[in-house]
């Protein structure tokens, strides 16, 4: 029970993910083809967690954590589609069973398909935008206390 009431606390941290442009992203956007002169670049979306932690913004993440407290993290994720419309791949959710407590704890990985949809302004930043939601489907072991779907704004 333990563990569920972790996983809980875990998805409501996970809302605040948010997403900002590329214009912020890491420097592998430096080999793209620049825009002509005058010309404003279409950014892509790139994944933050916001939590503080950290974390640089990045297109097409490796890892992303769902948590604030690092017990949920999405991991070995590969993107199959990253576009203004959304976005959608596959890794797995790496989670904390908290056993006995959540320091001691071990991980656990479970496999998902995951979505993210519904861009909106980043406040104080023109032209950003962010993600507003977010979908995990798992794909095999469904983790205890959790359903086989979940999904949350970010």
């Amino acid at each position: 029970m333990k563990f569920a009431r972790a996983i809980a606390a875990t998805s409501v941290a996970g809302a605040a993910l948010g997403l900002v442009p590329a214009a912020a992203a890491s420097a592998s956007t430096a080999s793209q083809p620049q825009p002509a002169a005058g010309a404003r670049p279409s950014a892509a979306p790139v994944a933050i967690n916001t939590c503080g932690s950290g974390s640089a913004p990045a297109v097409r993440p490796r890892e992303f954590g769902l948590s604030c407290d690092s017990s949920e993290v999405l991991v070995r994720l590969r993107w199959t589609r990253w576009t203004a419309k959304g976005a959608s791949g596959h890794g797995a959710d790496s989670l904390n069973d908290c056993k006995p407590d959540c320091a001691q704890g071990k991980f656990h990985n479970y496999p998902v398909h995951v979505n993210f949809w519904g861009l909106t302004a980043v406040k104080g930043h023109s032209g950003e935008k962010r993600y507003t939601h977010y979908s995990l489907t798992y794909t095999k072991k469904v983790p205890y206390g959790l359903s086989r779907k979940r999904s949350g704004k970010l």
